[in-house]
């Protein structure tokens, strides 16, 4: 749910740039956190950070609330929580299964009542004022937040669908482990290369794979047995530990070998890579 400031005839507590609402000593913000707690569930542990005395007045005096819309816009799913207005914050558990594709969290300050004379010594000096305000209307919003919610059943999410590949201006090939997916950044001509060759159809397919995304893997594994479970949770680390599992390659990731494992989540690479070189070689001679 994308909001604009410019929506409103009065003053809005945000973050947009298309309008100077409020002095610059007052802000709304907010941050979530994913945590996957089962198979079809995850939680989202929302928090608020609001300075502005005259909206935190309102809230206090249950004049204002702050709420959080939830919306999968590739479904029907569609929430409204409220956030405790001591706490700033709010955990929310949800089923994955009524969504599909990114959640967009949204959190807002909404009025519980009628104000006839909304004003603050916080506005602006263009929007300096008073307004009246109905019951629901907006005060404040925070940018909307993006998670990504994977598959139901993570051991159908194609092993490469957790890498993205991307380029750099460097001279060398860099990885990113730190998300849910791994961030690939090539050099820009390796990148132009890997684009072609990468197609299935590109006879040099497989030499792609291990040129690239095979010590990739390895790299994921190494970094999966040696972090302590602290990536057990993200979504890279969670595709390869069950396909491995659902692979009969055992439950135990210390014993993973990283370069025969890697091979099994490609479908052994190596196998007949570098025939379509051979053939070519052999047809000029």
């Amino acid at each position: 749910m994308k909001v604009s400031s410019a929506l409103y005839t009065y003053p809005v507590l945000s973050e947009s740039s298309m309008r100077d609402d409020y002095i610059l000593e007052s802000s709304f913000n907010s941050t979530a956190e994913k945590q996957q707690t089962g198979t079809s569930e995850v939680s989202i542990n929302i928090s608020v950070k609001l300075e502005d005395d005259n909206l935190k007045n309102l809230v206090s005096n249950n004049q204002a609330k702050i709420v959080c819309h939830i919306e999968s816009p590739l479904s029907s799913y569609r929430d409204i929580r409220e956030i405790d207005a001591f706490n700033l914050h709010a955990n929310i558990v949800i089923d994955t299964r009524l969504m599909r594709g990114n959640l967009e969290i949204t959190t807002f300050i909404v009025a519980n009542e009628s104000i006839g004379n909304y004003t603050s010594n916080t506005f602006s000096d263009f929007y300096k004022g008073v307004y009246k305000i109905e019951p629901g209307d907006v005060l404040a919003f925070c940018p909307t937040i993006d998670i990504e919610i994977e598959p139901d059943d993570i051991n159908n999410k194609p092993t490469q669908s957790i890498i993205r590949i991307t380029s750099n201006d460097g001279r060398e090939m860099t990885t990113d482990l730190s998300g849910d997916y791994i961030i690939v950044r090539l050099p820009k001509d390796t990148y132009s290369g890997y684009k072609m060759l990468s197609r299935k159809d590109n006879p040099h397919y497989k030499l792609s794979l291990m040129a690239i995304v095979l010590p990739v893997l390895m790299d994921a594994i190494h970094n999966i047995q040696t972090s302590d479970g602290s990536v057990d949770n993200k979504i890279w680390a969670r595709v390869i530990i069950a396909k491995l599992k659902a692979g009969g390659r055992g439950s135990n990731v210390e014993q993973y070998d990283p370069l025969a494992h890697s091979q099994f989540l490609l479908n052994n690479p190596a196998d007949g890579a570098f025939m379509p070189i051979i053939d070519t070689i052999g047809e000029d001679e």
